[in-house]
Order: structure tokens, then sequence, then C-alpha cells
């Protein structure tokens, strides 16, 4: 029965426990048991309301399983195997590891949080500020780079192909010009004085 008051699938069944040891347990001790149901059973409700389902589903046997499977984004058939030792077992951790991933956590939290300390996890889910994803667990992922261009409102403008225009040869500067292509005056320029003519050219009549 200790496992079934940890199980917050099945926390509905914890009464049975407490009237069972009732005749055993002293006032103060059924007290508190009494305030640990009361709480476990507002956190189940606020739990189901969270994830879009009647909160007084919490409160039925077995259909409050069936519920939570559904919650789990799990097949409604899975029921069954809750009811089949040792495999129940690996159901209700698969079931935990989903449940926390609806709510945005990670799988670390399910195993932990939900499966070992179930009486602190769901609590945390039911009065915390984690909320149903539903089937949609990427919501929180960041969206792709095609995705912000597609959703941005600013105009994507078409990308042309600009052909570069090509510019005739334009005539080199006479300094720029090989040699063999300067003319005959550019060649041997013409000397501007009298000294500058070489003694070899100076005829006389």
């Amino acid at each position: 029965m200790g496992y079934c008051s940890l199980d917050a699938n099945a926390g509905i069944f914890y009464i049975g426990y407490i009237v069972q040891n009732n005749s055993n347990t002293s006032l103060l001790s059924l007290t508190i048991n009494l305030a640990l149901f009361i709480f476990f059973i507002i956190t189940f409700w606020k739990v189901f309301s969270k994830a879009g389902k009647p909160g007084w589903a919490s409160l039925i046997p077995i259909y409050n399983l069936y519920v939570i499977l559904k919650i789990a984004n799990k097949p409604g058939w899975w029921l069954i195997l809750y009811f089949i030792p040792i495999v129940n077992l690996f159901v209700y951790i698969f079931s935990s590891v989903s449940i926390a991933k609806m709510f945005g956590k990670g799988t670390f939290f399910g195993i932990v949080m939900l499966v070992f300390l179930g009486f602190i996890g769901y609590p945390m889910l039911a009065f915390g500020k984690s909320k149903y994803l539903g089937g949609n667990t990427q919501i929180n992922q960041p969206p792709s780079p095609a995705t912000n261009i597609n959703n941005s409102n600013i105009p994507v403008q078409p990308v042309q192909n600009e052909i570069p225009t090509v510019q005739p040869n334009s005539p080199q500067p006479i300094s720029q010009q090989p040699l063999n292509q300067q003319s005959p005056t550019q060649q041997n320029p013409i000397p501007q004085s009298v000294n500058e003519i070489p003694s070899s050219e100076i005829k006389f009549n």
C-alpha cells in the first residue's frame, strides 16, 4: 500500500490505508494522514484541471489512471498494463516521464520528482507556473530560421542576379602604354634647346 501512497496516479487509494490503520493510530497521526490526503486530492484536482480534464476524475479509482494516461498522451489500452505485475512499474515510469514533458519538464524531473518523489513533484506541477503543453511538446523549442523568415513582417525582396556591365577598354595613358606602342615622337622627344642637340648631329654649311 505504501507504493500506492507515492503513486500520484492512484493517490485516491491512500484513503484505504487510513481506514485500515485507523484503530492502531493516534488522533494526531490520523489528523496528519487526513490532512495529507486532502492536500493530495487538491493537488491531483489541480493537475487534472491544468491538463484540461475534469478535476473530479482524480477521485474515481481506476478511471483516474485512464485519465492520467490521456494526460500523458498515451493510449487508453495501457490501463490494462497497470494490472500486470512488473509491467505496471514500467508503465508508471513511462507515463510519469511523459507527464513531465507535457508540463514542459525533462526526463530527469519525470523520473526523480514524479516516480520517486511524487509527493513533491506533483504539487510543483499543480501549484507552480508549469503549463500543460498537450501534444505540442516542441512549444518551448526555438523556431527554425526558415520559420522566422516566413513569420516575420519584414518584406523579403527577391534577389536578382546582377550581371556586371562590361565597359570597353579605355585607351591607356601615354605614360602607361608599352614602349613599342608609343609614337616615334614619344620615343624620341624633340630637344627643346640647341644645347640639348647632340654635337654629332650638328652640320655646318
